[in-house]
């Protein structure tokens, strides 16, 4: 539930600093880079040593990518 609450709160401050003017128009492209490059990997690691590595999990089942097969195939038949 605050997860919910962390993201109201980080929209509104947005359309506060929006109207406001406050920052560069073009400083989303900044906060998103910082995000993608630092944050979500940061993120990753935290959960990486709780990743139970087993034989399942290194190949894919094999009826579910023969059903996307076909279903590719039938897109590029269209």
């Amino acid at each position: 539930m605050i997860n919910f609450v962390l993201i109201a709160v980080c929209i509104v401050a947005g359309m506060i600093f929006k109207s406001t003017k406050t920052i560069h128009p073009d400083a989303h492209k900044g906060i998103n880079t910082w995000i993608i490059y630092l944050a979500l990997p940061a993120v990753s690691f935290k959960y990486l040593p709780k990743v139970q590595m087993v034989c399942g999990n290194a190949l894919p089942d094999s009826e579910y990518s023969f059903n996307n097969y076909r279903m590719l195939d039938l897109y590029a038949r269209l």
